[in-house]
């Protein structure tokens, strides 16, 4: 299983990120990634995501390129990926499970309306530096389903280049909303 992960996605999977009785449930390109979100180049950082299911837990693992486009100006000695644009793509990973979940597919847009405890950070042990996401990197992201009702569902997620976590939002809240509620209803 980790190798298909690994081969699909193009990034190393941490292997204590899933459990042994893991099932993929679907294998998304970046084709039906753009089906599912809304957001659209600039701001579309996802490429492509595996949904599936671990130890009873609905989980999505997704993958985001980081491009010199998207550090560009932060900063121009040492250019990383900004907290903002971090906050972004880990969103996203998760808006797309909250899509996906069958209960809750409903063909409405999850919008993000909280996120409790957003963090950058390296987990290395014994670090003397902070490691940074740089251009080039190819990041995971690991979105875990908390639950939900009433059109209100949570989220967490954590952040991986390689094998070294590098950033997580806690507990990511988002509401589902009807296209229509949008200016022209096109989603254009």
């Amino acid at each position: 299983m980790d190798k298909y992960l690994q081969d699909f996605l193009g990034v190393v999977v941490p292997t204590d990120i899933i459990g042994e009785d893991c099932e993929v449930v679907e294998s998304l390109t970046n084709e039906r990634v753009r089906e599912i979100l809304a957001e659209r180049e600039p701001q579309l950082y996802v490429d492509k995501a595996v949904f599936l299911n671990s130890d009873g837990k609905s989980m999505v693992l997704a993958t985001v390129p980081v491009t010199e486009k998207m550090c560009k100006g932060h900063f121009d000695w040492f250019p990383m990926m900004p907290l903002a644009l971090l906050g972004q793509a880990t969103a996203q990973a998760g808006a797309i499970l909250v899509s996906l979940i069958s209960e809750i597919n409903s063909g409405k847009i999850p919008l993000v309306v909280h996120v409790h405890n957003i963090r950058s950070i390296s987990s290395k042990k014994k670090a003397v530096q902070k490691d940074f996401i740089v251009p080039g990197d190819n990041m995971l992201v690991v979105a875990t389903y908390l639950g939900g009702k009433f059109g209100f569902h949570k989220v967490t997620a954590v952040d991986y280049v390689s094998d070294i976590m590098m950033g997580m939002m806690e507990e990511i809240a988002y509401v589902l909303v009807d296209r229509s509620y949008f200016r022209n209803g096109e989603g254009k």
